[in-house]
């Protein structure tokens, strides 16, 4: 009979699986955050070396390269940001 009585606490008290769930999903929202914002340090750094040592022998697609791994970096920045705090 008593084990009966902690399955049904078990059941009542299963919120705790629920927040740690959430705060699995806050984990990775600030996972996401780091690389994120490592993704737009390195699309900062491949704009200045192309700016100091670019000559005309440079891609001319280079400027793509760059411009897509900003705008990636800045669209996990905000999924990161929505994960991390609960608006997804």
């Amino acid at each position: 009979m008593k084990a009966i009585s902690c399955t049904r606490v078990y059941i009542k008290n299963n919120c705790c699986l629920e927040s740690s769930g959430k705060m699995l999903e806050r984990i990775t929202g600030f996972i996401i955050i780091c690389f994120a914002i490592w993704q737009i340090y390195t699309a900062y750094l491949a704009f200045k070396q192309v700016k100091q040592v670019g000559n005309k022998s440079t891609s001319p697609f280079i400027a793509l390269g760059v411009w897509s791994g900003l705008s990636f970096g800045i669209l996990m920045v905000a999924f990161g940001i929505a994960l991390a705090f609960n608006a997804i």
